[in-house]
């Protein structure tokens, strides 16, 4: 992969509203992120780019690997960005 600069985020989310006492669970409604390249529910890891498009961990490496360029919004990503 090119050395450009993406944030990696995630790993997976937290069960800690899941698995606290049913009196102390509140119901909190977590925002659904999509890969801006395939579209798929982002549930895993994923990469933000210094443009804020984000994409899931296979286009990622699918994609900068050849390319440094970003494929949604076509802004040219260097090790500064």
């Amino acid at each position: 992969m090119s050395s450009m600069a993406l944030t990696r985020i995630g790993g997976g989310l937290s069960m800690n509203a899941m698995t606290a006492p049913p009196s102390v669970r509140q119901q909190v409604e977590l925002p659904v992120l999509l890969c801006n390249l395939c579209s798929k529910q982002l549930v895993t890891t994923c990469f933000l780019c210094a443009c804020d498009c984000i994409f899931c961990e296979e286009c990622t490496y699918g994609h900068f690997e050849q390319n440094s360029n970003c494929p949604t919004c076509s802004k040219h990503l260097s090790e500064t960005d």
